[in-house]
């Protein structure tokens, strides 16, 4: 991850990106981003902090993939 900062991207591609990661080093990450302005594909199960970087939401579902404008009524159909 260090030799992938460095080089400072523009992009990032990242499947569960706060799995295993400290409350700090997550704040960290999320703050990196923002500060960068990086464009992510974030796929995640961490609501915080996909709604903390998101500005677009896909939802890939049965094959397809859709854009949805807010996550909140999908979540709200999983419980």
């Amino acid at each position: 991850m260090l030799a992938l900062r460095l080089s400072e991207p523009n992009f990032y591609l990242m499947d569960e990106p706060t799995n295993h990661v400290d409350i700090a080093g997550q704040e960290r990450l999320e703050a990196e981003i923002l500060a960068h302005q990086a464009t992510c594909v974030i796929v995640s199960h961490d609501r915080a902090f996909v709604q903390a970087l998101a500005t677009r939401y896909l939802l890939v579902e049965a094959g397809r993939i859709a854009e949805i404008y807010a996550p909140d009524a999908y979540y709200r159909s999983l419980t």
